[in-house]
C-alpha cells in the first residue's frame, strides 16, 4: 500500500490544481485489507443538501457521486438540462448522471445550462480525478 500511497501523493503534487492532499490511514479494516487513503480537500465540496465534504475516502466516493450537486448560487435550480445531436433531452442532478450524459454524447443545452453546469464542475471533476488516481475509472 505504501507504493500506491507514494504514487497518489506524487500525482496529486503534479496535478496540484485538484486542491487535494492524501493521507494514509493507520487503521486496518476488519477484513485485514490494507489501510485506506483519506483525501483531504483544501476547498470543501458543497452539495445541494447543505453538506460540505472536507475529506473523502475511497469507500465514500461512490455515495458522494449520488448526491444532488449545488449549481452555484442558484439554490432553487434542481437540475441541468442536457441535449444531444438529435435534440433528445435529459436532466441531471448528480455527478454520476452528469458523467453518464457526457459519455452518451449529451452536453449542456445552451449557455445558461453551461453556466449552471459550471457551478458543479469542481465537485464532479474532483471526484473523477480521485477515481482515476485510484484506478477505479468511471
Amino acid at each position: 500500500m505504501k507504493s500506491l500511497y507514494g504514487v497518489i501523493c506524487l500525482m496529486l503534487f503534479v496535478f496540484s490544481d485538484s486542491m487535494v492532499a492524501a493521507e494514509e490511514s493507520s487503521s486496518v479494516d476488519k477484513s485485514g485489507e490494507a489501510p485506506e487513503v483519506t483525501f483531504h480537500l483544501r476547498v470543501p465540496l458543497r452539495f445541494a443538501d447543505g453538506r460540505e465534504v472536507k475529506s473523502i475516502t475511497k469507500s465514500e466516493i461512490d455515495g458522494l457521486r449520488e448526491l444532488r450537486v449545488s449549481f452555484g448560487a442558484n439554490v432553487d435550480i434542481e437540475s441541468v438540462r442536457l441535449t444531444n445531436e438529435t435534440d433528445d433531452e435529459m436532466k441531471v442532478r448528480t455527478c454520476r448522471e452528469y458523467d453518464a450524459g457526457l459519455k452518451r454524447g449529451y452536453s449542456p443545452a445552451n449557455n445558461m445550462e453551461r453556466k449552471l453546469a459550471t457551478g458543479s464542475r469542481r465537485e464532479t471533476q474532483t471526484m473523477n480525478q480521485l477515481l482515476k488516481l485510484l484506478g477505479m475509472g468511471l
